[in-house]
């Protein structure tokens, strides 16, 4: 949301979706109880930019994550995860992921 740019994305596989979409995938580790992400357990990420190269490439606006958990996905920011409530600069936008999802934002 601060417009800063990301970075270490590099050694992360993704794709190009047909609409131009852009994902990128994170592993953590296969045994999923054992790894705590914001109080959540999961076993990786996958992080969506919505309009792909188009800008404005800012996490809370056109880029949104969601963890990868043993037999789901949740977004960041969902209840339960320490980012719930907290759309704003102070975790650079990932907490809005929920409130866009659910159409709150």
């Amino acid at each position: 949301m601060t417009g800063d740019p990301i970075t270490g994305w590099t050694d992360n596989p993704g794709l190009i979706l047909n609409n131009g979409s852009l994902l990128r995938f994170t592993y953590s580790l296969s045994n999923c109880t054992t790894n705590t992400g914001n109080g959540l357990l999961y076993c990786g990420s996958i992080y969506v930019d919505v309009n792909g190269f188009a800008k404005p490439n800012t996490v809370g606006r056109d880029i949104f994550a969601v963890w990868v958990q043993e037999n789901s996905i949740k977004p960041f920011g969902v209840p339960g995860c320490s980012w719930y409530g907290t759309c704003n600069t102070a975790n650079h936008g990932y907490g809005c992921s929920t409130e866009y999802i659910m159409g709150t934002k």
